[in-house]
């Protein structure tokens, strides 16, 4: 066997464990198999760290209270039936687990692992320092700023997520699709909004004016 392929008595294991079955991949040195485990993890969750925010079809990872076994899951919630009182959701996960052993066969922490290759500077990232809360003098503090309304003719009609979710049930599967009329083409768009008033007079924008004109 040629010394790039190394063989597993004397090299880094990566083992991934997921629903259809176990794979082994080995590694003659300690950056090789941190660099794999990166860029799998960064394709399949499009984030540079392993903490992210922990939501429905979004791809996270958790880490084991050891440190040596590192979970991808993906939940994603599909409509299971519907009855009188509204649909029925259910949730649809998908893992897979990855573990790293060293020549010895030992597990290793799967945080220094990571540590060993830098995945910024592999995908050519520019670093910058995070401005704290309050420093000032240093340009103005991320994700603050002061919205001010009367701006737009239209209001923006909110339906992406749940397109999303009714293009995620599987006809085949036998899950039950969404009702006509939630339907993709019978939801509202912007517009079939009403025109609005550019004043922020709370007395023209309210819907009960005029009440004495319907007596009439």
């Amino acid at each position: 066997m040629s010394t790039s392929t190394p063989t597993r008595a004397c090299a880094f294991g990566l083992r991934i464990v997921a629903p259809d079955g176990e794979q082994w991949f080995w590694f003659d040195s300690l950056l090789g198999i941190a660099r794999s485990l990166a860029l799998r993890l960064f394709a399949s969750t499009q984030r540079l760290g392993h903490k992210a925010d922990i939501g429905f079809r979004v791809p996270f990872t958790i880490v084991d209270d050891d440190g040596l076994c590192l979970t991808w899951l993906r939940k994603t919630p599909y409509q299971a039936a519907h009855t009188h009182f509204g649909a029925t959701w259910r949730i649809r996960t998908k893992w897979k687990t990855y573990e790293v052993f060293d020549r010895n066969g030992r597990p290793l922490q799967i945080q220094k692992v990571l540590g060993v290759f830098d995945l910024e500077e592999h995908l050519g990232i520019r670093k910058t320092r995070r401005l704290e809360h309050g420093d000032r003098g240093r340009g103005p503090v991320p994700r603050i700023h002061k919205s001010r309304g009367g701006n737009g003719w239209f209001r923006g009609i909110q339906t992406s997520h749940e397109i999303k979710l009714n293009e995620l049930v599987l006809a085949d599967e036998g899950e039950i699709p969404v009702r006509p009329a939630r339907n993709k083409n019978n939801l509202p768009t912007a517009w079939e909004d009403f025109l609005r008033t550019p004043q922020r007079n709370w007395k023209v924008q309210r819907k009960a004016r005029k009440q004495w004109d319907r007596c009439r």
